[in-house]
């Protein structure tokens, strides 16, 4: 093998390394209207604990936490630490975090209770429901 076939096979190697399943037609993440994805969903069962974690792993901006879901009143609570920086009401912060009524997590909780907690202090809760 000559070294131009050689480079060849290097840059198609490389080629399909970084591209990966979409250099071949596949696509990286599923669509969200597909109707397959959707009835993948509604057949597995969903863990609230889990549900409840991912939505604020994803809603919380960088600084902000939740703890560990508990269950709490036929619901479940978190409390939401909210970083000694930021400034405003932390009633209404955990108010704006109440999850959509789209929310997966509604399949699967029908309350959720809020409580934000800000300088050491607990604040009032918010009751979220479906």
């Amino acid at each position: 093998m000559g070294h131009r076939a050689g480079k060849r096979i290097l840059s198609a190697i490389v080629f399909t390394v970084l591209a990966g399943p979409a250099a071949f037609g596949q696509e990286l993440r599923a669509d969200e209207d597909d109707p397959s994805v959707a009835a993948m969903r509604a057949s597995r069962q969903l863990d609230p604990l889990y549900e409840i974690r991912e939505y604020f792993r994803r809603e919380l901006p960088f600084g902000w936490w939740a703890s560990e879901p508990e269950k709490f009143l036929g619901g479940y609570q978190v409390t939401l630490n909210i970083p000694k920086d930021w400034a405003g009401n932390p009633h209404s912060a955990a108010m704006s975090y109440c999850p959509d009524r789209t929310s997966e997590i509604w399949q699967v909780v029908q309350r959720l209770y809020i409580e934000a907690r800000y300088h050491d202090l607990s604040w009032a809760g918010v009751e979220c429901r479906s």
